[in-house]
């Protein structure tokens, strides 16, 4: 019987993938990248306006596609959109990248209350700009998923 270690989001792996993106941005592009590998982007330190988070949630809403063609593997969406990590909350876990909710709902969430929330059953994409006083806050992201939970209600 093997026994998981308790989920501990670790914020390292998305910080590593944008000191690789501002590489690339500033024209220094690593081997690994010269030899033909994808460049993922993190949502680590990356700032936008609402609007632009929620073209990001629905390109991923929308299957990722670019003229038709998704750019991701065939069933990694999916996949990366499903709780793969229990965070010992109900309902809730993490993906790849995503922290699932109830309801089969999924999004991304930032530092001082930056989140992009995707309602698939309801084709709704939430993109939420916010300046909490603090990096995290439990009554805060209690209040978010309410809010999220009563606008997937209201979709219906």
């Amino acid at each position: 019987m093997q026994i998981s270690p308790p989920f501990g989001y670790k914020e390292v792996v998305p910080f590593l993938k944008t000191q690789k993106v501002r590489l690339l941005r500033a024209g220094e592009v690593p081997e690994f990248a010269q030899r033909g590998n994808a460049i993922p982007i993190s949502h680590s330190e990356f700032q936008a306006a609402a609007r632009d988070y929620a073209r990001m949630g629905q390109f991923i809403l929308e299957g990722a596609q670019v003229q038709g063609q998704s750019i991701l593997p065939e069933g990694w969406l999916p996949d990366a959109t499903t709780k793969r990590a229990d965070i010992g909350k109900p309902g809730r876990g993490y993906g790849y990248q995503w922290w699932t909710y109830p309801g089969g709902n999924f999004g991304g969430q930032g530092i001082f209350g930056q989140s992009v929330t995707l309602l698939p059953e309801q084709g709704v994409v939430v993109a939420i700009v916010s300046s909490w006083p603090k990096a995290t806050e439990r009554d805060r992201s209690m209040a978010r998923l309410a809010l999220m939970q009563k606008i997937a209600a209201a979709a219906d």
